[in-house]
């Protein structure tokens, strides 16, 4: 999608970088000041987009290998069994849906 947003006023190189227990096979998702990505070592994390530290992470029992979304306060993932999730991203301990 395209977003109205004035762009990176100057490339730099890499600011950070974040590793996780698996591959990365989906796009990340950036809302405010946190970058949320799923991973196949079926964690979703949440990561503070100036420093590359991790936030919170949340374990799925299989893999995650979707997109996460965001809309307003609410996170959206797909598990690899299919179930969607989701989360509150003002909030880190509060989850809805099946887990």
């Amino acid at each position: 999608g395209v977003y109205a947003s004035p762009g990176p006023v100057r490339l730099g190189g890499v600011k950070w970088t974040f590793t996780t227990g698996g591959a990365i096979v989906a796009s990340p998702a950036v809302a405010g000041d946190v970058v949320y990505v799923a991973s196949l070592d079926a964690h979703l994390y949440a990561i503070d987009r100036e420093t590359g530290t991790e936030k919170w992470k949340f374990q799925s029992r299989l893999p995650i290998a979707s997109s996460p979304a965001v809309s307003g306060d609410t996170l959206y993932f797909v598990s690899s069994t299919g179930a969607l999730r989701f989360r509150a991203t003002s909030v880190a301990s509060a989850f809805s849906g099946e887990m």
